[in-house]
């Protein structure tokens, strides 16, 4: 229902946007199917509002796509910090030309065994057989900047220890910050986001950066989203004690608000729902969720308020 980002998401788009259709329970207690030609408000509404969606949604039907017939293949390089501009602008130099089946993302992390940040790029490709994937990714790799700590090359993966090295990533039991902006097209992200990397605190905590491109150049219609970025940051700060936890959510309030001068949004899903509701949908997206909420929910049931700055919203 939020604008969930989805596998592979800077060339097959969001993930609500693979939702055809609702069934939702409104705050009338009407049971209803939403679709293109049925309800199509709540329709449009279910396809990015997130938590100001006014209903309960009791089911989703969803497009597929189907699993790759040979599985998924990989690259990862991993580059120490002082490496991090070469590599940081290799990535974003490979995006624009790269197969339409190969995600990319750079995350930086604490190796155990490396006193400073450590810098992952991570390239899965999706293809038929292995001499697609292995055409994909060589493409990459010949451009690739020298210097890595450890690298591999087209290695088979698959969508489940995918999951697995997220959830390894996210350790139960812990204290989590988490925060994002989308960053405007002509800012030098290298630069911008140079102090937010390479100033990671210490231990589990993470961050990423992963290119919109080209599905922030396209037309999406019949969704309750808008993002004219082609650049995505998030951290996640990752604590094991309150302490910790306090002094990590500060760090973020921190890096969030230098980078808000080079900010366009942040996505609603990585982040509290605490600014302006423009912040995160255009103004007229937000004006327009606001209008379906009032009908469908006038006595926010299932929607409620939040403040910012002493306003409600």
């Amino acid at each position: 229902m939020r604008k969930q980002v989805a596998k592979n998401h800077q060339n097959w788009g969001w993930a609500c946007e693979m939702v055809i259709a609702v069934e939702v329970v409104t705050a009338q207690g009407e049971q209803l199917l939403c679709n293109e030609t049925q309800n199509e408000e709540l329709y449009w509404a279910a396809r990015g509002s997130g938590p100001l969606f006014p209903a309960i949604v009791t089911r989703f039907h969803l497009e597929l796509l189907p699993y790759p017939v040979c599985g998924f293949f990989s690259s990862i390089y991993i580059y120490p910090s002082a490496l991090y501009h070469q590599a940081f602008e290799w990535i974003q130099s490979i995006v624009p030309g790269a197969d339409e089946d190969t995600e990319i993302v750079m995350v930086a992390f604490h190796f155990d065994s490396e006193p400073e940040v450590c810098f992952k790029i991570h390239c899965v490709t999706m293809k038929s057989n292995r001499q697609e994937a292995e055409h994909a990714l060589q493409q990459l790799h010949r451009s690739r900047p020298s210097g890595t700590l450890a690298e591999w090359v087209c290695q088979e993966e698959s969508l489940a220890h995918l999951y697995e090295d997220q959830a390894t990533a996210n350790p139960a039991s812990h204290y989590y910050h988490t925060d994002n902006v989308f960053l405007a097209n002509e800012a030098n992200v290298t630069r911008v986001l140079a102090e937010s990397f390479l100033n990671l605190p210490p231990g589990k905590s993470f961050a990423f950066w992963y290119p919109m491109y080209p599905r922030s150049r396209r037309v999406v219609s019949n969704v309750a989203l808008s993002v004219p970025s082609d650049h995505y940051f998030a951290v996640y700060t990752i604590s094991e004690s309150e302490e910790q936890a306090t002094q990590s959510k500060i760090w973020v309030d921190e890096i969030m608000t230098r980078l808000k001068e080079h900010a366009l949004g942040s996505y609603v899903g990585d982040c509290d729902l605490k600014l302006p509701h423009r912040w995160y949908w255009t103004d007229q997206i937000a004006q327009q969720i606001e209008a379906i909420r009032q009908k469908w929910d006038p006595s926010s049931i299932f929607c409620a308020g939040h403040q910012h700055d002493g306003t409600e919203l």
